[in-house]
């Protein structure tokens, strides 16, 4: 959510949208003038179809989202997520409209974020599988300098 003291007023007909995709570069922590933690990234989406005519998938255009995250959410955003990330991002769609360096008006938009985390869809079913186990010869030294600490 936007903090009140640079939040437009707010309108009954928000328009709510969940994004799945990828981050497209790593976050970047930033404060505002008067301290709020706040993160901007780029979420890109494309929407795959199956063509029947080919049997394979066809990509269509990918969205690139813009979003914003403010606060405790900043810092977890920017603390535990990396470029190339796949996340589920739900959040209010946000229209601003700025004059261009030449005067033209333009109007842009971005994902003012609600909530935020990774989807694991993907994820291996035992992402630990080729992780060699422990030697219980690592324990029983671990427990050897625990009998020996004087603390």
């Amino acid at each position: 959510m936007i903090p009140k003291d640079i939040r437009k007023k707010s309108m009954s007909n928000e328009t709510n949208l969940t994004v799945v995709g990828y981050l497209t570069s790593d976050p970047e922590l930033k404060n505002t003038s008067s301290g709020l933690a706040v993160v901007n990234i780029t979420i890109a989406s494309t929407p795959s179809k199956f063509d029947k005519n080919t049997s394979t998938w066809v990509d269509g255009q990918t969205l690139f989202m813009r979003a914003t995250a403010w606060r405790n959410m900043a810092e977890q955003i920017a603390s535990s997520m990396h470029k190339g990330d796949k996340v589920i991002a739900l959040g209010k769609l946000i229209a601003e409209s700025y004059k261009d360096k030449d005067g033209n008006d333009r109007t842009t938009t971005r994902l003012d974020l609600e909530s935020i985390g990774l989807d694991l869809s993907r994820v291996p079913k035992n992402p630990y599988s080729n992780v060699e186990k422990v030697s219980d010869d690592v324990y029983e030294f671990a427990d050897k300098l625990d009998e020996d600490s004087p603390f």
